[in-house]
């Protein structure tokens, strides 16, 4: 999983020498659960992360986020890692919409708002000049009474203007590679997120691999397995036991 966010985590009114944790997001349960301890933080709710840097949105390293909980801003940075093309710009366009409205720090919450609302969204791709809008419309008819006009008449429109009285009157913006409008309510996703911290199944983590001359096969294991659980690992690397010379473990990661 790609990762999304560099954050800073930190208990709140914390003194001056307390820990802090710098890590990407989205983090696997443990890595998470790590972050608590490293802070010694009881539970998720003692934790606000500060968004430093996106790797994906060069809008949110533009603007002011607001501090958010661990959990959440690591649900944010999980949507946002399964983005297709069109939703990240759509997620983009939302972010510079906003922006135009208030100078205020954006709320991880309304930033959870904008990544599950991409179908709330016309993504035109590619077009990202008024000059360009206005053709796109007219070109697929979808300004003014263009079928009974002449090759003449269409080369002397002003494309220009006609982009720029559509973007402003539907609120469109332009992104770097694409014209984004809204063109109904966002989803109101953070109202029904779950962001109970999730217990991982498993109180070590490895990942188990062997090498030969076709190159390497790795599978994770989950530890403590079962005699099947460790069959099915070997039969996923292609080992035919754990005796084999070249067969290792590394990554381990435990809970406690």
């Amino acid at each position: 999983m790609k990762k999304i966010f560099d954050v800073h985590a930190a208990k709140p009114e914390r003194p001056y020498n307390a820990p802090t944790v710098d890590i990407s997001l989205p983090a696997a349960p443990y890595e998470l659960l790590d972050v608590q301890e490293q802070l010694r933080a009881a539970n998720a709710s003692e934790v606000t992360v500060q968004i430093t840097y996106s790797h994906t949105s060069k809008y949110l390293n533009l603007l002011p986020i607001e501090h958010g909980g661990l959990y959440e801003v690591n649900a944010l940075a999980e949507k946002m890692s399964s983005f297709e093309d069109w939703q990240q710009e759509a997620f983009d366009g939302l972010v510079k919409a906003d922006a135009f409205k208030s100078d205020k720090p954006i709320p991880v919450s309304r930033l959870i708002d904008f990544a599950y609302s991409s179908e709330c969204c016309h993504v035109l791709s590619s077009i990202t000049t008024h000059k360009e809008l206005g053709e796109f419309l007219v070109d697929n008819e979808l300004w003014g009474d263009t079928e009974e006009m002449s090759e003449e008449v269409l080369a002397k429109l002003d494309y220009t203007a006609i982009g720029r009285d559509a973007r402003l009157s539907q609120g469109g913006v332009f992104t770097d590679n694409s014209c984004v409008e809204q063109h109904s309510e966002l989803v109101e996703a953070h109202k029904t997120l779950d962001y109970t911290p999730k217990i991982p199944d498993y109180v070590m983590l490895l990942k188990v691999s062997v090498s030969d001359y076709d190159g390497e096969m790795s599978a994770p294991l989950k530890l403590p397995a079962t005699g099947e659980t460790l069959d099915k690992v070997l039969d996923q690397i292609g080992a035919g036991s754990w005796q084999k010379p070249a067969l290792s473990a590394s990554t381990a990661k435990p809970l406690c």
